[in-house]
């Protein structure tokens, strides 16, 4: 099944039409704006999202500020603050779904998003599957949202074209102010 797509069908025929579905740069621009977009919609403090190549493979990433988050005096409880990370862990991919560019794929590889996932959730393997598919459907519900889909269009866009966005850049480019 096919799932449906969030992103306004102008904005989509105009980004299709610049980006081709196999460029490695603009894919992984996608997949790192899921995760941007997802942590700045959910208030989870980061420092840079970027896609940057990086040593074993591994081609972005958005560096989350989970010590500042997780230890937070907040009122909200430690659970929900540990769901809203697993949303952002499972979001790039998630996105990249989404919008048509390949299957969810749940790679175990180290350092990968779900290897990560994986390490954060407790249980038998059956209920941490179940577990991810809430996390999943919660990014899918979030990525639904008016608007939301723009803003990682004009998150990976200005990626493409940056490489690296610290905090602020990347919260101007969802914008659509750094473009």
């Amino acid at each position: 099944m096919q799932p449906a797509l969030f992103v306004d069908w102008p904005a989509k025929r105009y980004l299709g039409r610049r980006y081709r579905r196999n460029d490695q740069s603009w894919q992984a621009g996608i997949h790192e704006a899921g995760h941007g977009v997802t942590a700045h919609l959910l208030e989870i403090p980061f420092t840079r999202v970027t896609i940057r190549p990086a040593l074993g493979g591994i081609a972005g990433h958005v560096l989350l500020n989970l010590d500042e988050y997780l230890s937070d005096g907040s009122m909200i409880p430690i659970n929900r603050r540990l769901n809203a990370v697993a949303m952002v862990l499972v979001a790039g991919s998630v996105t990249q779904e989404a919008l048509g560019f390949m299957p969810n794929l749940r790679t175990l590889a180290p350092g990968s998003d779900y290897d990560k996932l994986d390490k954060l959730l407790i249980g038998e393997q059956a209920g941490k599957d179940a577990a991810i598919a809430i996390f999943e459907k919660g990014v899918r519900d979030l990525l639904a949202s008016p608007g939301v889909g723009l803003m990682v269009y004009q998150l990976a866009l200005a990626l493409t074209k940056r490489i690296t966005l610290d905090h602020d850049e990347a919260v101007r480019a969802m914008k659509g102010e750094l473009l």
